[in-house]
């Protein structure tokens, strides 16, 4: 799974990422899409990022989903949809120490591990 998230594209990087925060931040394993949306305009805002549209993230985790780096519900409501990490959240900040594309990834990732 190591080499899926490192070639994951940089919305499904962005998704994993606040997914695995929005879970720490939270206490629970499975959060909503729509918290983890709020997370990542947030993120974005942050970090001088283009924020995704809803429909990014939305398409985000279905790829993540189809490639089992995430647990994805297909609930009544879009945006009530659960999502849950399949990986461990270690191997999420290994794998972004490297991403010279997006280093804040790295840097918001790691401060959430930590605090736990």
């Amino acid at each position: 799974h190591m080499q899926l998230i490192k070639n994951a594209s940089k919305q499904e990087r962005i998704f994993l990422a606040c997914a695995c925060i929005e879970a720490r931040k939270t206490g629970l394993p499975e959060v909503d899409i729509d918290g983890v949306y709020t997370r990542i305009l947030s993120m974005c805002r942050l970090n001088s990022e283009e924020p995704l549209v809803f429909t990014q993230a939305s398409a985000a985790a279905s790829r993540l989903g189809a490639v089992k780096l995430i647990h994805t519900t297909d609930g009544w409501r879009h945006r009530k949809r659960k999502v849950s990490l399949n990986v461990p959240p270690d191997d999420l900040v290994h794998a972004f120490k490297a991403d010279e594309e997006m280093p804040w990834i790295y840097q918001q990732i790691s401060s959430a591990i930590e605090k736990d």
